[in-house]
């Protein structure tokens, strides 16, 4: 595991105010975002990411990704606006099991009536920080300085 996730960003991604998007993409390089309120992070450090439907174009994604290495990345948005991006690739899918029949049973508790397709466990390589500020002080760090010429006529 590459990305040894810290407590506070364990709870900030549990939080249900957090946004997270999950972003795969089919054999032509087309993106494909999805909306995962119940992507959370494992105790052994895997995101999990329960897919509900068997024939999404998130699952079926992700079929392509575990198959051929490929990679999925994961936006986050915490509810006090900081924002992460995780890149990582698929590193098993559960259809049955312990693992498995606990994820449906949760859903299940929930209230939710649906299937429960596939319980994917993501391997998460990187975390870049995309708050405005952390890319602000990227580009300070990296780049000369640039101002635009509307800044300038306003000075």
């Amino acid at each position: 595991m590459s990305v040894v996730f810290e407590d506070w960003l364990i709870r900030a991604i549990d939080d249900p105010g957090t946004v997270k998007i999950v972003a795969t993409s089919d054999g032509k390089g087309t993106p494909h975002l999805q909306e995962s309120t119940l992507l959370h992070v494992a105790e052994d450090g895997y995101l999990v990411l329960p897919e509900l439907h068997e024939h999404s174009l998130t699952n079926r994604n992700l079929v392509r990704a575990i198959w051929f290495g490929g990679e999925v990345t994961i936006f986050v948005r915490t509810s006090d606006r900081r924002s992460f991006q995780i890149t990582g690739s698929p590193y098993k899918a559960l259809v049955s099991g312990a693992r498995y029949e606990h994820y449906y049973r949760l859903l299940r508790e929930k209230g939710e009536d649906v299937d429960l397709s596939t319980v994917w466990l993501i391997e998460a390589r990187g975390l870049t920080d995309e708050s405005a500020e952390s890319l602000r002080h990227r580009e300070e760090q990296t780049f000369l300085p640039l101002i635009h010429l509307d800044r300038i006529a306003r000075a």
